[in-house]
């Protein structure tokens, strides 16, 4: 009994980690929300990968948040016109633009961008990928390997000579571990780990006579950038992200999970359809978006329960007002906008 027992506690440190495969089905859908802890000053050696491997990274810093919410493309403002085969989009106020996504078996594809303002680049608003950016490969699982390619073209053709910029990255994905992982907020077992290799290929080419006929003006330029992802089979799906150099020997920045929430947008009548408010549930900044930019009679209002007006603001001339929580109590709201018939509920969390 003695040596058994011995036995039991000299093994009793050794964990196996299971071998994951990470599907369709634990990819992102509309209402999840992230919140991650963002480290672009990291810099350290990439840990190995391999089989069972245990990867500490307890030491990562907070130095910035960032939070990412899924919400039904169709909702936003430029989904049904210029990406009407996205099902989802992720809306970034501070960079005003929306990024529009695709989730099917075969993983999770960036379609492309929308700028909702005059500093877009180059002057083009929608930026399409054509293919689409693949940037969660499902099934997926340790060796594993894959390839793909996304590619953008801007056409700046106000005037003689055209400019025509292509900008094409090929990648290449391999399942190069699997084990535990530590973060500074929670250990999680059982987990993948995904390095992406990209190779960007960006190309000028001009048209001097405008008959569509594009000649190379200098040969192109290339670079290479690789990244790491490590996945769980459940939400949230990504749990950290390191962006390495060129060899991927080296980490240049990171970003881990801090928080998720999972939310059901409730059905909204037909008077809403004009207006989307979001997130929701909320704890920070709350957007309200417009399918056409309001009148002197377009005014937004928040209310608490007892009817008490809480906020008030014309959205003349604008189409996207943004507004913080942090201060408010948690619980239910409501909001309004006048001379656009919607109304609805926001929860604060």
């Amino acid at each position: 009994m003695k040596k058994i027992l011995l036995l039991l506690i000299g093994l009793s440190p050794l964990v196996l980690n299971a071998q994951i495969t990470i599907n369709s089905s634990h990819l992102p859908t509309v209402g999840h929300s992230f919140v991650d802890a963002i480290d672009d000053t990291y810099s350290a050696p990439i840990l190995p990968g391999g089989a069972n491997q245990n990867w500490n990274y307890t030491s990562l810093q907070n130095l910035d948040q960032d939070t990412t919410t899924f919400i039904a493309a169709a909702t936003t403002p430029y989904g049904p016109s210029y990406y009407p085969s996205s099902n989802m989009a992720i809306h970034t106020p501070e960079d005003s633009l929306y990024l529009y996504v695709t989730t099917n078996t075969g993983g999770l594809y960036i379609d492309g961008y929308y700028f909702y303002t005059s500093q877009a680049p180059f002057g083009q608003n929608a930026i399409p990928f054509s293919p689409s950016y693949l940037f969660i490969p499902t099934p997926f699982t340790y060796l594993d390997t894959q390839t793909s390619y996304y590619k953008y073209v801007i056409d700046i053709d106000t005037a003689l000579p055209y400019i025509r910029f292509v900008h094409q990255v090929n990648q290449a994905f391999v399942g190069d571990g699997y084990g535990a992982l530590q973060l500074p907020t929670a250990t999680y077992p059982n987990t993948l780990r995904i390095k992406a290799t990209e190779t960007i290929i960006d190309s000028l080419l001009a048209d001097t006579i405008g008959n569509g006929s594009y000649f190379m003006i200098d040969p192109p330029t290339v670079s290479q950038q690789s990244s790491y992802y490590w996945l769980q089979a459940a939400q949230p799906v990504i749990l950290l992200t390191i962006s390495a150099d060129s060899l991927g020997t080296t980490g240049e920045s990171s970003s881990y999970v801090l928080s998720s929430t999972t939310s059901v947008q409730e059905p909204q009548p037909e008077t809403k359809a004009n207006v989307n408010v979001y997130p929701n549930p909320a704890g920070g900044l709350v957007n309200v978006t417009l399918l056409k930019e309001g009148t002197s009679n377009t005014i937004f209002r928040l209310f608490d329960m007892q009817g008490r007006v809480i906020r008030e603001t014309s959205l003349e001339g604008i189409q996207q007002y943004g507004f913080y929580v942090n201060q408010l109590e948690r619980g239910v709201y409501l909001w309004s906008i006048d001379d656009a018939g919607a109304q609805g509920k926001l929860v604060v969390e």
